[in-house]
């Protein structure tokens, strides 16, 4: 049974539709408009050279708080898991872990405490190929393939490394560590209207320090609604990294870029997922 929560990004009249890990946003025709799904190892992230990254940055730092949010039904942080497990051996991934998952819809999440994850053969085939052929030291296959889909029960080991929340990011990010975290938050922006796009920038650079890390994804920064979240993303100070999606924080980005943005946004009438942004004060 599927859900629908509100509210989301306000161009579209119908909420994106919950209850799996494909979520659509539908137009009042009933159209589709946008289809977001969720894989193991989604390839639009450098999973090898975010985890180089991730050692080479926090290499003499005692612990590491990775937030993974609108996690789904725990691909993207058991992808993450895995890896650091492989990449940097049991002994120094223990940083990381727990990765604390979030998401805001609580029937995705009834799956993860049984361990279920419903994927295909292309995840079967992305493990292996990140893992070298070491699927099975973390999933095991509750159900055969059938040549097109598959069903994997995660392994205790695996799943001891990911804990999983009902939560929402607009809420919960001043409870967030402040020091040496990383915060994905991938593939969702544009489902924000423009107001709570720029918010959430707002709150993340407050709370976080400039030790700290923001990962987003392809549909946040390439799709056609994401020109206004880059800009945001820019003026308040989120840095790009070697890493594709990847923005260190800076601390120190002048307000004063903010204002003249708000007043370039006025002026010169650019486009927004939304339309409703404060004015320039003056």
């Amino acid at each position: 049974m599927c859900m629908k929560i509100i509210p989301l990004n306000t161009c579209y009249k119908n909420s994106p539709v919950f209850g799996s890990n494909a979520r659509g946003v539908y137009d009042e025709t009933g159209q589709i408009v946008h289809r977001n799904t969720t894989c193991f190892f989604r390839n639009d992230l450098e999973w090898a050279q975010l985890v180089k990254l991730l050692d080479q940055k926090y290499k003499d730092v005692p612990k590491v708080n990775v937030y993974c949010y609108a996690c789904s039904d725990g691909s993207e942080p058991y992808s993450l898991a895995m890896l650091l497990l492989e990449k940097l051996g049991p002994k120094k991934a223990e940083k990381f872990f727990p990765i604390i998952a979030v998401d805001y819809d609580a029937k995705i999440l009834e799956q993860t405490e049984e361990g279920i994850i419903e994927g295909t053969c292309d995840d079967e085939k992305n493990i292996n190929k990140a893992t070298s052929n070491n699927l099975g030291a973390y999933l095991n296959q509750a159900k055969p393939s059938d040549g097109k889909n598959c069903i994997f029960k995660v392994r205790k080991e695996l799943k001891d490394k990911v804990r999983f929340h009902t939560g929402d990011v607009h809420k919960d990010i001043d409870n967030l560590e402040q020091n040496n975290s990383v915060l994905m938050l991938r593939n969702v922006w544009p489902y924000f209207p423009g107001r709570k796009q720029a918010e959430l920038l707002d709150k993340i650079q407050e709370r976080l320090n400039n030790n700290s890390l923001l990962i987003i994804g392809f549909y946040d920064r390439d799709s056609g609604d994401s020109s206004g979240v880059m800009q945001a993303m820019h003026l308040r100070g989120f840095n790009r990294t070697p890493v594709k999606y990847c923005y260190e924080i800076d601390e120190k980005k002048d307000s004063l870029d903010l204002q003249l943005w708000s007043y370039c946004r006025r002026n010169l009438h650019l486009k927004f997922a939304d339309k409703d942004w404060e004015p320039l004060q003056r």
